[in-house]
């Protein structure tokens, strides 16, 4: 018997155990991944599945049955199991009012728009009192997507990110909302599902009140949350248990057939699938850094020191603040900057965002234009990590104009304390944005899975093309 099944057995058999056996915090956390994937779950499914068929069953049996679980994902799995016949199968085609639904697909799939019909069906009803719904993401970028449902009728809707719906603390220990105090919604949807971590995840769902339904979207081919625990093999296991219904989206509307095919190619073979016939694919290779850093600077001087961005940046300089015209100026230019992107793997090294985003700064100096990104949530500013903008220089003051749940927003570049330069980012921070072409860094790793997420992750971020420079 192996010691990882030996030592989940014990776990299963004695709760108190996980309290005492000499794990370090990284072996704790990938025991649970490992059960949430369903090493361990098959064991647990085995003692609720005459419950789990049925409509009706004995909590008191499924708590006991889950008395092994790790505490911090107790309320999750009892929301999910209270809510058992609110799950109708498997398999769905669309978002049903009152079903916890999970929807997957790959980009241009379909997953907003069904969001946005299942939004306006639930407008449609006539209620005794509004239907109160929040569409959460890990980012405002992402969350903002749906800000045009807030005007529809029937609905108290807000958009908005996870943090700023459970109203967490700095540092994410705190949460205003939870079991005692559940969240003041009817419906929650989760946006962008595969970026959350799970430990968050099971925080937000152990928050809804038990009569709530939950809809959960997102591209689950696409990298997962940073730090923490990925969240794939536990909605996989919670869609198989049948405690969501899952909606599969595998139509491309968005591009054709032979690029979707080109990206399922790249899910499962990486760089090797990309070939001179790969539609909306470039490939260049890149022999050293030196030949890395001349590309960069060439870019830099096509994107941003072209007359067309500098009268951009010149017409606002002359437009009056507040108004609608400035507003007007100002988003031109927030578009301009959604054109185009450099992509890496890392923040550090000689190919990482840091080097890079030095190089393009020194080639843009002078330039009125500076791309940022928010690097950490402001409460105080409701401004929050990953929101997008830029540092305008008017020729006397450096301002921040910066786009934050749909709404242009200008204030001294000094009030806002965390943010860095972003003519280059890293792929898991370009998760949720779309640009119309981007340049990605890719280099080889001995970890062929996670290079084929994040190629992966990187070309879908493209509307139109994606350049790989293959580093040697």
């Amino acid at each position: 018997m192996s010691e990882f099944k030996y030592l989940t057995d014990q776990l299963i058999a004695d709760a108190d155990l996980w309290n005492q056996v000499p794990l370090s915090l990284a072996e704790r956390e990938s025991l649970i991944s490992q059960f949430l994937a369903g090493e361990i779950a098959v064991e647990a499914s085995e003692r609720t599945a005459g419950m789990l068929a049925t409509e009706y069953f004995d909590l008191t049996e499924i708590n006991g049955a889950m008395h092994f679980i790790p505490g911090r994902y107790k309320d999750m799995f009892t929301f999910f199991l209270q809510s058992l016949n609110r799950a109708r199968g498997q398999r769905s085609a669309a978002i049903m009012p009152g079903v916890n639904t999970l929807v997957t697909g790959g980009p241009g799939t379909g997953k907003s728009y069904q969001i946005s019909r299942f939004v306006e069906s639930l407008a449609a009803k006539q209620t005794d009192s509004p239907v109160r719904v929040a569409i959460a993401a890990p980012t405002g970028k992402a969350a903002a997507r749906f800000t045009a449902l807030e005007a529809l009728p029937n609905l108290l809707l807000e958009c908005l990110t996870i943090h700023r719906l459970m109203q967490l603390s700095p540092d994410g220990s705190r949460a205003k909302y939870d079991a005692p105090n559940p969240l003041p919604v009817d419906v929650l949807i989760v946006d962008e599902i595969s970026m959350v971590d799970l430990g968050l995840f099971a925080r937000l769902i152990g928050a809804l009140p038990l009569h709530a339904q939950v809809v959960l979207a997102g591209d689950i081919g696409q990298l997962p949350a940073v730090d923490g625990i990925a969240i794939a093999p536990a909605l996989e296991f919670l869609a198989e248990q049948g405690l969501l219904t899952h909606l599969e989206l595998t139509v491309t509307h968005r591009f054709s057939a032979s690029k979707a095919a080109v990206y399922a190619a790249l899910q499962s073979d990486g760089i090797s699938a990309v070939t001179a016939q790969s539609e909306g694919i470039r490939l260049i290779e890149i022999q050293d850094t030196q030949a890395l850093n001349l590309h960069v600077e060439n870019y830099a001087r096509e994107i941003y020191r072209t007359p067309g961005f500098t009268a951009l940046a010149e017409r606002l300089a002359q437009t009056p603040f507040p108004g609608t015209t400035w507003q007007k100026a100002a988003k031109d230019i927030l578009q301009q900057l959604q054109r185009s992107i450099i992509l890496c793997e890392s923040n550090e090294g000689s190919h990482g965002t840091s080097a890079l985003n030095r190089r393009i700064a020194a080639v843009c100096t002078g330039n009125r234009v500076t791309p940022i990104m928010v690097t950490a949530n402001s409460y105080e500013l409701q401004l929050f990590n990953g929101d997008t903008g830029f540092i305008f220089n008017d020729g006397n003051h450096e301002h921040v104009i910066i786009e934050s749940a749909g709404r242009v927003k200008r204030l001294p570049l000094g009030r806002l304390r965390h943010w860095q330069i972003a003519y280059a980012i890293t792929i898991h921070k370009s998760q949720g944005s779309e640009y119309q072409m981007v340049h990605i860094v890719h280099e080889t790793r001995k970890n062929p899975e996670r290079d084929h997420r994040l190629l992966y992750t990187a070309v879908t971020r493209a509307r139109e093309q994606a350049v790989i420079l293959k580093m040697h």
